[in-house]
């Protein structure tokens, strides 16, 4: 069984990302370094429905997508969103036991009005108690770290330390704390002060800070008193943020663009390809002549077209500063 506390500090976790912790961009981060990935945000109440009419049908639905993952992404936690535990139990049952997951990851951070209209996500950060019921059935049922990411609060800073509490009662290995309000957003500054604080207050978990980091010697100056970091935008623009500052050369950035799509073309074909443009876009970012790259980044529809791009801007030599 995996075993969070053997991992070496600080910790540097692939937070998830909606949209772009798939499992290629995954396995991008994890060979340039990073200890720990997690999935985008999957549906307890999808999987829990899917497994009421058979396993075949979640196997053939679209939140199975979500949970695929191979080898190489691993260590590798699956991030679940709902607001009804035993969902949460039914569906971390087939986490643990039918995909082998290492971890399973809490989303009570999410503040996207439809997730928070729903009653999930951050809306819990009001719920604590029913917020502690849900890793509570977990952490009683099954073997596997069970982890959480949330804000600071909803709309106060100070709400962390009623929330935190409760997780912590209820077995948590690790809690993820990303330094803003939901009212914040993602405006401002993140918060760090009260995430060290956090910690200073509950010393016997895994506490993870995340906010704003996009270098790799940032993660060194932010970490502080805590066990790690999670990085989200930060990895975007450069995945290599796990273990350099340094910028690769350009043709370097071709390479892992094209690995980038390469793995993206085996797990997801054509429609994969046309996710990935908003990729080669942060990938790129700062070329020369950058609106005419981007032009042609934007309407890639198969390998042989990012391929053929990406062949043009190396032979171009065009990179910005």
């Amino acid at each position: 069984m995996f075993d969070l506390q053997k991992i070496k500090k600080p910790i540097k976790i692939l937070a998830p990302m909606a949209g772009y912790t798939d499992s290629p961009f995954r396995q991008i981060c994890r060979g340039f370094g990073a200890d720990l990935t997690m999935t985008e945000l999957v549906s307890a109440d999808a999987i829990y429905f899917a497994l009421k009419k058979s396993e075949k049908s979640l196997l053939n639905s679209k939140t199975y997508e979500l949970l695929r993952f191979s080898a190489a992404e691993r260590p590798l936690f699956i991030q679940l969103f709902g607001r009804t535990p035993e969902r949460f139990l039914v569906a971390g049952e087939f986490l643990q036991n039918r995909l082998k997951v290492d971890g399973i990851d809490i989303n009570f951070g999410c503040s996207v009005r439809k997730v928070l209209k729903s009653g999930h996500g951050a809306a819990l950060l009001r719920e604590p108690k029913l917020a502690g019921e849900i890793v509570k059935i977990l952490t009683d049922n099954f073997q596997v770290p069970i982890s959480v990411k949330t804000r600071i609060g909803f709309s106060d800073n100070r709400e962390i330390f009623e929330f935190l509490p409760e997780i912590i009662a209820a077995g948590a290995a690790m809690v993820t704390l990303h330094g803003r309000t939901v009212k914040a957003g993602f405006s401002g500054d993140a918060d760090w002060e009260t995430i060290y604080q956090a910690k200073k207050k509950h010393s016997d978990i895994l506490i993870i800070g995340n906010g704003d980091i996009k270098k790799n010697s940032e993660i060194f100056e932010r970490v502080n008193n805590l066990d790690g970091v999670a990085i989200g935008r930060g990895a975007l623009a450069a995945p290599w943020i796990f273990n350099t500052d340094k910028t690769p050369s350009l043709k370097d950035k071709i390479e892992i663009a094209l690995k980038h799509a390469e793995l993206v073309d085996v797990v997801k074909g054509d429609h994969g390809i046309i996710e990935l443009r908003k990729n080669l876009l942060w990938y790129f970012k700062g070329l020369k002549n950058a609106h005419q790259w981007r032009q042609k980044l934007v309407i890639v529809k198969n390998l042989n077209d990012a391929k053929s791009i990406l062949n043009e801007i190396e032979k171009s030599g065009e990179i910005g500063e």
